[in-house]
């Protein structure tokens, strides 16, 4: 692992919405983020926000997720929608800046999540609607393939 790296800080979503990712992730969910983990739901909710282009900053900042936890390719992943929010390649240099993006974005897909819930009265019509937003964005992205 090179330095660069080793030096990733920890990632943290809002205090008020530790018992949300909990709940998500547990084992008795009825989420499609049921025996997952907080990152898996952190990355979906960064996903979200940023698709719906809204960055939303931390009331409450508590470090939740300890960076041995994100993979290379979940860091890349922060990097990219960084430089894709700046327009400036070298935010990359500083992880502070790509995670403080990536907290931002992620603070607003986990409102949006909390809304999906909200809106949906059975729960399956949530597993469909979080479906459906995933396909129509991998498909956004020109990835999967078309359903016949």
């Amino acid at each position: 692992m090179s330095e660069f790296e080793i030096d990733f800080p920890d990632v943290a979503y809002d205090k008020n919405d530790q018992e949300f990712y909990a709940s998500l992730v547990a084992e008795d969910s009825s989420s499609i983020f049921k025996n997952r983990t907080r990152v898996d739901v952190f990355m979906y909710a960064m996903a979200l926000g940023f698709n719906a282009k809204k960055r939303l900053p931390l009331e409450k900042k508590a470090a939740n997720l300890n960076p041995s936890a994100i993979s290379g390719e979940e860091r890349w992943l922060m990097r990219s929608i960084a430089v894709a929010d700046t327009e400036d390649l070298n935010v990359i240099k500083s992880h502070k800046k790509v995670i403080e993006i990536a907290e931002e974005y992620a603070n607003a897909g986990i409102h949006i999540i909390r809304d999906m819930i909200k809106k949906s009265t059975l729960e399956s019509e949530k597993e469909v609607e979080f479906q459906s937003v995933l396909y129509a964005q991998i498909k956004k992205m020109g990835l999967g393939k078309e359903k016949n």
